[in-house]
């Protein structure tokens, strides 16, 4: 990107997510991987695999929440294949984004902990929009009205000016 229009940069935004390198860089070190290519190569491998488990793990915890056990593990493997969600690990590669995908549904899953335990829920989203903040940070600009439009559908009405303050203050600490 420096070198181009004669050497005067590129007007890309461009920005680099460090949590995926980070858990690449913990496997490599627990596993006691190879410092060679091969070694980064298979770090980031396991970084994608644990990517995916969250995702399905996470998406368990939020259907669970809607439907029962065996439907949402239904619902959770076949989240997984979804052609965004193959379109993204397999072609290309994208893998802050799948690291945010997989905090999505983790968001979602708190939420619906604002009326009964709001300091959990609180905590919770405060987490997941943290741990977006630091694989995609796009996915947190698109996922954030999405969120607070979910939480005005399932709370009541008269805690939904209250659920919103809540879910804004988990946003908030985890930014």
């Amino acid at each position: 990107l420096t070198s181009m229009n004669d050497r005067a940069g590129s007007p890309i935004f461009f920005i680099q997510y460090p949590l995926p390198y980070f858990v690449a860089s913990a496997f490599h070190y627990l596993l006691h991987l190879p410092l060679t290519l091969a070694g980064e190569s298979h770090a980031l491998g396991l970084v994608f695999f644990f990517a995916a488990m969250f995702l399905n793990a996470s998406l368990f915890l939020w259907c669970s929440r809607l439907v029962d056990r065996p439907s949402a593990a239904v619902a959770a493997v076949s989240g997984l294949m979804l052609p965004y969600v193959l379109f993204d690990f397999y072609y290309r590669n994208a893998i802050g984004e799948c690291f945010a995908l997989a905090c999505i549904p983790l968001a979602l899953c708190f939420s619906h902990d604002l009326d009964a335990n709001p300091r959990r829920a609180v905590s919770g989203i405060a987490l997941s929009i943290g741990l977006m903040f630091s694989s995609h940070i796009f996915s947190v600009v698109m996922f954030l009205p999405f969120l607070e439009l979910y939480v005005l559908v399932i709370t009541s009405s008269k805690n939904a000016l209250r659920s919103l303050i809540l879910t804004a203050l988990g946003t908030a600490l985890g930014a």
